[in-house]
């Protein structure tokens, strides 16, 4: 499967990652309660912390970014809509002029 890197795919993913550094940032927040355990540093806690907070401004640069980048919708005149009216009348009287077909004989 090859890689998208279609907007949605982006922010799912970073998403994801926020996700996973909340969790990691928990798990070290309630090492550092527990009082540490063997191993641990109060500098482990801070630093899950620091790229939990790192992986939140990244994902809200993000869907900031793609918020720019959608289009504006432009309201559509009430001249464009009329026009636009009167192509599909155009339209749907070439079509009401057509015969149908009828099936060849014999099949």
């Amino acid at each position: 499967m090859p890689w998208s890197t279609s907007p949605a795919m982006k922010s799912a993913l970073v998403e994801r990652y926020v996700e996973f550094a909340y969790k990691t940032w928990k798990g070290t927040e309630d090492k550092l309660k527990a009082g540490g355990v063997t191993g641990f540093n109060p500098i482990d806690e801070a630093e899950a912390r620091a790229a939990r907070f790192e992986a939140e401004i990244k994902l809200l640069r993000l869907r900031a970014e793609l918020k720019q980048k959608q289009p504006e919708r432009v309201p559509v005149t009430e001249e464009a809509a009329a026009s636009r009216s009167a192509a599909g009348a155009r339209a749907a009287s070439r079509f009401a002029d057509c015969k149908t077909l009828e099936p060849a004989p014999g099949r």
